[in-house]
C-alpha cells in the first residue's frame, strides 16, 4: 500500500492535466470511505502538502477534486488537525481574498464546506480570526458576511456554508467583535429576513450567530452597539411571523406582506426559534438591552407566541423570559402594561 501511494502522490504531481485530474479524483473517491481516509492519513505528512499546492492548480478539474477530498478528510479529527498544522485555512483564506473568475465560482460550495467543516475546530477559528495580528485581526469575517450576499436563491443556496462558518467563529469574541464593526450585523439581520429564499440550513445558522452574540454581548461589553446594530429589532420580526397579522399590527410589528416571498408568511424552524429565543432571553437580563425589548412590547409578543408553540424546550425558554420581565416589571411601566405570568 505505501507503494501505492507513492505512486498516486508522484501522479498528483505529474506536469499532465489530465494525469492530474486522474489522480486526484482517486484521492476524492478514497475520502468516501472509513478504510480509504485511513489509507490517506498514514501517508498524511507527504499526501497533504500535494492536496494543499494543488488548490492552486490552474486546472478547474484538478482543484475540485482536491477540494471535494478535503472536505471528506476535514470530517476526520485526525485528518483535520493534520490539515491545520499545515495551515489550511491561511491557505484558503489567501485563495478566496486574491480570487476572482469562473474558477472560484466553481469550488465555491466546496470552500465554504470545507471552512465550515474546519471552524468546528478553536485552532481553526483562531486561524481565520488571524488572531494576535493587529488590524488584521477578524478582517476575514467581513469577506465571510459579503459572501454570503446573493440577489438569488441559487446563489444563496451555493454560499450557505458561509453561514455556518459565522455561527462557528461567533462562539468566540473576537468574532463577535468583527460582527459588531460596521455594517456586518444590519447585512445579516436582512439576509435571515423571510422575504429572502433560502435553505433552512442558511437560517437556521444565522440565527445562530444573532443568539451567539446576543449571549457574549454582556461578558464583551458590547451591549450598546449590540442595540445600535438593529439586529434586536430584525430577530423581533422574525420571531413575530408566527404571529396573526392583526396580532402583529396591533403590538406594532410590521411583517412583510403575504406576496413579497414564497416564505414570507412561513414558519420558522424549531432551531430558528430556539436560537433566537435564546439570544432573547439573555438580552432579557440585561438591564440596558431589556429596555429596547420593553419598548418593542416584546414581553407581549412571547405571550402570543407561548400561546401557539408546541415544542417543550421552546415554552420553556419563553417560561424564563416571562420569569424576568415579570421581576423587573415596573421598567416597563412606561412602555406595556402588566405581564402576566405564562405556564
Amino acid at each position: 500500500m505505501d507503494e501505492f501511494m507513492g505512486e498516486l502522490i508522484g501522479l498528483l504531481e505529474d506536469k499532465k492535466e489530465e494525469v492530474r485530474t486522474e489522480a486526484s479524483t482517486a484521492v476524492a473517491g478514497l475520502t468516501g470511505s472509513v478504510d480509504g481516509k485511513e489509507l490517506l492519513e498514514r501517508t498524511s505528512d507527504k499526501l497533504f502538502p500535494v492536496l494543499l499546492r494543488l488548490l492552486h492548480d490552474e486546472s478547474a478539474k484538478v482543484t475540485a477534486q482536491v477540494y471535494a477530498a478535503l472536505v471528506n478528510l476535514s470530517l476526520d479529527e485526525n485528518a483535520c488537525r493534520s490539515l491545520l498544522s499545515l495551515g489550511v485555512v491561511q491557505r484558503v483564506m489567501e485563495i478566496l481574498r486574491g480570487s476572482s473568475g469562473d474558477k472560484v465560482h466553481d469550488n465555491l460550495q466546496l470552500t465554504a464546506k470545507l471552512l465550515s467543516n474546519l471552524t468546528l475546530h478553536q485552532e481553526a477559528v483562531d486561524q481565520l480570526l488571524q488572531k494576535g495580528r493587529g488590524p488584521l485581526e477578524g478582517y476575514f469575517v467581513s469577506w465571510v458576511v459579503t459572501a454570503i450576499v446573493s440577489e438569488t436563491a441559487e446563489g444563496r443556496g451555493e454560499r450557505e456554508y458561509f453561514a455556518g462558518v459565522l455561527t462557528n467563529v461567533s462562539q468566540d469574541k473576537v468574532g463577535r467583535k468583527a460582527l459588531l464593526d460596521g455594517a456586518n450585523l444590519k447585512v445579516l439581520s436582512e439576509e435571515v429576513m423571510l422575504t429572502k429564499t433560502q435553505s433552512d440550513f442558511r437560517r437556521e445558522s444565522l440565527c445562530r450567530v444573532f443568539r451567539n452574540v446576543f449571549m457574549g454581548c454582556a461578558k464583551d461589553g458590547t451591549v450598546g452597539q449590540v442595540i445600535q446594530s438593529g439586529s434586536i429589532e430584525a430577530c423581533i420580526v422574525l420571531l413575530a411571523s408566527r404571529m396573526e397579522g392583526g396580532d402583529a399590527s396591533s403590538l406594532g410589528v410590521a411583517l412583510p406582506p403575504p406576496g413579497a416571498a414564497v416564505e414570507a408568511r412561513g414558519e420558522l424552524t424549531v432551531p430558528c426559534r430556539e436560537a433566537l429565543l435564546e439570544g432573547v432571553l439573555c438580552l432579557a437580563e440585561e438591564e440596558e438591552s431589556r429596555e429596547v425589548l420593553w419598548k418593542a412590547k416584546v414581553p407581549e409578543i412571547l405571550q402570543k407566541l407561548y400561546e401557539k408553540e408546541s415544542e417543550q424546550e421552546i415554552n420553556e425558554i419563553l417560561e424564563r423570559c416571562a420569569d424576568i420581565f415579570i421581576s423587573n416589571q415596573g421598567d416597563g411601566e412606561d412602555e406595556v402594561g402588566t405581564v402576566e405570568e405564562i405556564q
